[in-house]
């Protein structure tokens, strides 16, 4: 009804709407709870596209009501004017961030907060809305989605591939099908400086569900990165029998064992294999 009563006295003095905006000026001198005259400045004010006298009545209006979501409706409207008509958008954050110390399960602030750190860039900022989504969020395949965009953005943005992969790890330990986290690691696995993490972690996903080409190569990636003899022999070994065992091709099991020998001729495991 207050809102009606607004625009009914917004539209009283059509021609006139500086003067009418100064009356309810006046009127909110005196009386700063005047519910009727700050909705129909609301009205006006939006009109005539004067968005800091608008953010001033929206923090008004905010105090009328001893509401959360009351609060959180005008202080989302305060921040939308920051964004949207005045280009400030550091003062958008530090809106949105009073919405999330009135409710932080609210997912719009956080949402808003990635919209504007995505468009601007700041990687580090949205990582740590990323992070806190992540961590309040019980539903199981959001929280993998979070997850996954933590991993990306690590990934593909800031350059930090040894904590993307830690970030894909998180999201294959409670769903080893999720496609968008082997893809990452799967990407990794090109890059010679992380392709031995990738492999490690993609082994144990490709061994779950019997994905025995992409297996061997993942164990081929880290025979190949290998610096420590013994080791790289033991996975020669294990590979060469996934050959034999799951994939029915014994010519690449005896290449993969003679590779083996040479660095190991009196390994007798090597040679009762070959």
């Amino acid at each position: 009804q207050n809102r009606q009563d607004g625009k009914v006295m917004a539209t009283q003095q059509p021609s006139r709407p500086d003067e009418a905006i100064d009356t309810y000026d006046r009127i909110l001198d005196h009386a700063p709870d005047d519910r009727r005259a700050i909705d129909a400045l609301e009205i006006l004010l939006t009109d005539a596209e004067r968005w800091e006298d608008l953010i001033r009545v929206y923090g008004l209006k905010r105090e009328l009501r001893d509401d959360p979501e009351w609060r959180k409706a005008s202080l989302a409207r305060i921040a939308g004017i920051h964004d949207d008509h005045l280009g400030r958008w550091q003062d958008a954050v530090a809106v949105w961030m009073q919405v999330l110390d009135i409710d932080a399960q609210d997912p719009q602030p956080s949402e808003e907060l990635i919209r504007i750190y995505e468009r601007e860039e700041r990687w580090t900022d949205l990582l740590d809305v990323l992070a806190r989504q992540a961590g309040v969020n019980e539903d199981p395949e959001e929280q993998a989605a979070l997850k996954l965009r933590i991993g990306e953005l690590l990934e593909l943005r800031m350059d930090e591939q040894d904590r993307a992969i830690d970030a894909y790890q998180e999201v294959l330990a409670s769903r080893p099908e999720h496609a968008g986290a082997r893809a990452g690691l799967e990407r990794l696995l090109e890059q010679p400086d992380h392709r031995r993490r990738s492999a490690q972690v993609l082994e144990s996903v490709y061994t779950a569900s019997e994905e025995w080409e992409p297996l061997s190569k993942a164990l081929a990636a880290q025979i190949a990165d290998s610096q420590i003899p013994d080791e790289r022999v033991v996975l020669q070994l294990r590979l060469a029998e996934l050959f034999v065992r799951e994939l029915d091709d014994p010519r690449r099991a005896y290449d993969t064992v003679a590779e083996a020998f040479p660095n190991h001729r009196s390994n007798l495991e090597v040679l009762e294999r070959l």
